[in-house]
């Protein structure tokens, strides 16, 4: 019996069966050939056999089983792992590889547990240039990422990279050490959005009891590189610490009455932003194509409707907005007192005053086809039908 207790096993305290952020991922470059073309053969094989469709009981073997495995016949699993390891074959004897491969998509939200799906803007993401790939993965990681989901794992509901980044948000210094994260990945995030200060410093303490660094080091390290690939996160290396951006000030409001997710919000804001840069080389109006004092990012389908509907990604699709000057054409636009038609040119209800629409009139105000793409016009459905609803009514 003493010979138990004095054993190394008994008396190393972190040899303890312990709840923490489960992180492992194949690769750290998200932009890379490799991880853009396997998350093609995924979104492929997705499409092929439409599992976004199927039901879960179809998906798995024995839907009242303790660990669940892939009904092969309708997942085709086999053939997945297969593809991918025929292309890019890394594995061992026991194909580690390729489902660490796998699991990394799942893990960082590109591709939902079972199959049942991707994120929205994965197709996006695969195409995308550079600039608009971050802002893509930031928002795809932010709002679908689970560490501890996997190919047959559904921990969806507990996303710990939106816990660290609304942690960091509503922190008094608005910086998270190395130190701090490590004690914030002892947190358990299903009903909490964010950690206050005391428990940042309560888990920082427990953490360093369990000597919880000193065996997670590798978790550790991939959390850090998935925050330092983020919009509007910046770090230093020594001594390690993650804090926001200069520009956050300006994109990310502070959270108020709204339910409007701020990181999300501020994404979107960034990509209109960047999006006029590009186009105009300059932010300006879309509609009247001046600088002004202040814009807005103004929602073609209102996002208040779009968050009531569960429709988050509507709310935060920066194709559901126009960049406009704050003022009469905000106004006008937000209120449905003006509506766009589809080949951009203004639409006036009866409420609005003539020395405005005469203005626009006068100087050929519309929103350019370069800007006013097919989905905008999609969206801008919604805002005509508003429109005449709302204009009927003040007849």
């Amino acid at each position: 019996m003493s010979d138990l207790i004095n054993s190394k096993k008994s008396v190393v305290k972190n040899q303890q069966y312990e709840k923490y952020w489960k992180l492992t991922l194949s690769q750290t470059d998200f932009s890379s050939p490799q991880f853009i073309r396997s998350l093609q053969i995924v979104v492929n094989h997705i499409d092929k056999y439409d599992l976004s469709n199927k039901q879960f009981n179809e998906l798995v073997k024995n839907v009242n089983a303790k660990r669940f495995h892939f009904n092969n016949n309708v997942v085709h699993n086999d053939e997945l792992a297969n593809t991918l390891r025929s292309i890019f074959n890394n594995d061992d004897a026991t194909g580690a590889s390729t489902r660490k491969q796998l699991n990394t998509f799942i893990k960082l939200g590109f591709v939902k547990p079972f199959y049942r799906g991707y994120a929205q803007g994965v197709k996006e993401y695969i195409k995308a240039n550079d600039a608009d790939r971050k802002r893509i993965f930031s928002d795809i990681v932010y709002s679908n990422s689970s560490f501890n989901s996997s190919q047959t794992v559904d921990d969806s509901n507990n996303n710990q990279v939106h816990f660290l980044i609304n942690t960091l948000l509503n922190k008094k210094n608005k910086k998270l050490s190395e130190q701090e994260i490590v004690g914030l990945m002892n947190v358990d995030t299903h009903k909490k959005s964010y950690a206050s200060e005391k428990e940042i410093s309560q888990n920082v303490a427990y953490s360093e009891f369990i000597e919880f660094k000193k065996r997670k080091y590798n978790q550790i390290r991939y959390i850090g590189n998935i925050l330092k690939k983020m919009n509007f996160i910046a770090f230093n290396m020594n001594p390690m610490e993650f804090f926001l951006t200069k520009d956050s000030g300006e994109l990310i409001e502070k959270q108020g009455s709204t339910k409007r997710d701020p990181y999300r919000f501020g994404l979107m804001k960034k990509a209109l932003y960047d999006e006029s840069l590009c186009v105009y080389k300059k932010k300006i109006s879309w509609f009247s194509k001046k600088e002004a004092a202040a814009y807005v990012v103004s929602h073609i389908r209102d996002s208040a409707d779009a968050l009531k509907n569960w429709d988050y990604d509507t709310a935060y699709n920066p194709n559901n907005a126009i960049l406009l000057a704050m003022g009469d054409e905000d106004m006008y636009f937000d209120k449905k007192r003006m509506t766009f038609d589809g080949q951009g040119q203004p639409v006036f209800g009866p409420n609005v005053f003539d020395n405005f629409i005469n203005e626009c009139r006068n100087n050929n105000y519309s929103l350019d086809s370069i800007i006013y793409n097919d989905e905008r016009k999609e969206f801008m459905k919604w805002h005509n039908q508003q429109f005449s609803l709302k204009n009927v009514k003040s007849k």
